[in-house]
């Protein structure tokens, strides 16, 4: 199960929240392990999924889907047992001579009797709140997957139920790492990162970014992946954060990418840097620097320390390294979406919220997931805390500087040389 069921009770007990209702796809995925297909192609509500979640165990959670996602809910086992729909009621039967699978019977049973609550997802939503004698009590609605519209309506049909504005309190809640979570994370790192080696494996002179991108993309996609995106740049390109274009790669180009990927809905950003032949002395000197920051950053990430801390570990360790640069950015948290609370490592920053904390500068918990980047050289580490230590994971040659291939083949390359 994704959710920390254990943490969102607590924060419920904190808050005084008798149930959460999801309705972000993150969210719906997160409390229910089911990832809705219509939510991630028919944006601005037109399909939207639920999941209630009481703070009481006796109160079951529900699921309230649209029937277009029953195929996808069949093909998928979430953690939730009672499953609901809204829109027009239909009946379903199975009518073949074999016996159905059970993802035949799963696909049949969403339309059983009883399982449609209203045809507007406002109607359905509030009977099931009534149902599960929430109807009088203080729900937190996850309210930036939900129209002002429809808000209204929930507050029309339950006037005696508290309701507050309450996204903030989902990512309060993800902060910390379910088990299953972070065995996705794992997967979704492992996958950038074996990428990231392919695609840098094919770069040589004469091969265009617009190659490079494809070999990653072939990689993520042949192994179940999905690129959220692509920063990948050479020569002159590599200062900023273009996207791949036609422009061949030259001997002596510095290259560099920044890829995001996920896997099962949960996020991996990888950076890696190289360069076509032999790199340049200042080209050496700053990507030693970048590296002795990220060892000190290391060495202050752990429980209890603040991100701004971490962030003074990284100019520390660029300065130490020779290189007068003041860096403020030193990456961020890392989940089901691309950045978590508290977003970004850097300078703390204010916040008005009534679920979150006064800043941005918590303390590291156990099983936060961060992502360090680390200087001018574009290197970083995917960091997951696990048993209360925290593993950067890293790649053979991750702190090679050079490429393995200057120039499009061998031949070329023993000639070269």
């Amino acid at each position: 199960m994704l959710l920390n069921r254990e943490r969102a009770v607590e924060l419920m007990e904190r808050f005084s929240i008798d149930a959460v209702v999801a309705a972000t796809r993150e969210n719906v995925i997160y409390s229910s392990d089911f990832a809705p297909w219509g939510q991630a192609v028919h944006k601005y509500f037109q399909r939207p999924c639920f999941t209630i979640v009481p703070r009481r165990f006796d109160q079951k959670p529900a699921l309230l889907i649209y029937p277009g996602e029953a195929a996808y809910l069949a093909a998928q086992q979430p953690c939730i047992d009672e499953i609901y729909t809204y829109g027009p009621e239909r009946s379903m039967r199975y009518t073949a001579e074999n016996p159905p699978t059970p993802e035949e019977e799963r696909f049949v049973s969403v339309f059983s009797a009883g399982k449609c609550k209203g045809r507007e997802p406002g109607e359905a939503l509030a009977r099931l709140l009534r149902e599960k004698g929430l109807a009088s009590s203080a729900i937190a609605l996850d309210h930036e997957g939900m129209t002002q519209e429809f808000k209204s309506e929930l507050h029309a049909s339950l006037p005696d139920a508290k309701f507050h504005d309450a996204s903030d309190l989902f990512r309060l809640i993800r902060m910390i790492k379910s088990d299953d979570e972070i065995a996705r994370l794992r997967k979704a790192c492992k996958l950038n990162e074996s990428a990231v080696q392919a695609m840098y494996r094919a770069a040589a002179v004469g091969v265009s970014e617009f190659e490079l991108s494809g070999e990653f993309y072939k990689q993520i996609g042949a192994n179940g992946g999905v690129v959220g995106w692509q920063h990948l740049g050479s020569g002159r390109r590599s200062e900023g954060i273009f996207p791949a274009s036609a422009r061949k790669l030259e001997r002596g180009d510095l290259l560099r990418t920044d890829v995001g990927v996920y896997f099962n809905a949960y996020h991996s950003d990888v950076c890696a840097t190289g360069v076509v032949g032999e790199p340049t002395a200042k080209q050496r000197q700053l990507f030693a620097a970048g590296m002795k920051g990220i060892e000190a950053c290391l060495e202050r990430v752990k429980p209890g320390a603040l991100p701004s801390e971490v962030l003074d570990g990284l100019n520390r360790g660029i300065k130490a390294g020779g290189v007068n640069q003041h860096k403020d950015f030193v990456g961020h948290t890392i989940g089901i979406e691309a950045r978590e609370f508290p977003f970004e490592f850097a300078a703390p920053k204010k916040l008005s919220s009534p679920f979150l904390p006064p800043s941005t500068d918590v303390p590291l918990e156990e099983k936060m997931m961060i992502n360090v980047h680390g200087g001018k050289a574009g290197v970083d580490r995917n960091l997951i805390i696990a048993g209360g230590l925290f593993s950067p994971r890293r790649w053979p040659g991750r702190e090679n500087l050079t490429l393995a291939r200057p120039s499009r083949n061998q031949k070329d390359s023993e000639s070269d040389n």
